[in-house]
């Protein structure tokens, strides 16, 4: 058998979150994704022999592009991240989830629902979880904070309710005032968590 080609089974990972996000669970196929990678029938199963394992390299490549977000702000910064700088990484982190990564966001969220019903799904979940909790937590370190683990994973769930909410209702369905700006609501919901692990 010959090497795996990292960067064009990557590449696949990208497109397979695209379609994920695009048309849900019920579309992504091996066909769709060769498709949307503009290669020739038969590429991407090569790389995902089955579709337990298509799902395994969206969850993985979701899951790797988060931590590394968070990576970058967090070691290149330990110990010398202000509140207010820890602030405004975690609300632009937000931002981005909605913005340039909405397809990784919404594919994620497709897996979160998925993993609901299906066995195959959740043991994926669990492993991406494994991959951005302790750098969630080298983040919150950055900023000389020491969180617990129900600190960490109350704050990575507070970010995900409040992306799923946006992404999902408008601020006026939200009864918010007309002068509340999406960043302002991210920035008070992330501030009250992060003043809940600040003590």
């Amino acid at each position: 058998m010959p090497p795996v080609n990292s960067e064009r089974r990557s590449a696949l990972a990208d497109n397979a979150i695209t379609v994920l996000a695009e048309r849900g669970l019920k579309g992504l196929t091996h066909r769709a994704v060769d498709t949307a990678a503009g290669e020739p029938a038969g590429t991407t199963s090569r790389y995902f022999r089955t579709r337990e394992a298509l799902l395994q390299g969206v969850a993985e490549q979701c899951a790797g592009r988060l931590a590394g977000q968070l990576e970058n702000a967090a070691i290149d910064n330990i110990g010398t991240l202000s509140m207010e700088e820890l602030l405004d990484r975690l609300t632009l982190l937000v931002d981005q989830g909605m913005t340039a990564n909405r397809a990784r966001t919404l594919a994620m969220m497709e897996l979160f629902l998925e993993g609901t019903r299906s066995a195959e799904v959740r043991p994926l979940l669990a492993a991406a979880l494994d991959t951005v909790l302790p750098v969630l937590r080298a983040l919150l370190e950055a900023a000389g904070l020491r969180p617990t683990g129900r600190d960490v994973a109350s704050l990575y769930s507070t970010i995900n309710g409040v992306v799923l909410t946006l992404l999902t209702h408008s601020t006026e369905a939200l009864g918010l005032s007309p002068e509340t700006t999406t960043d302002q609501f991210v920035r008070e919901a992330i501030r009250a968590e992060l003043a809940a692990v600040a003590g």
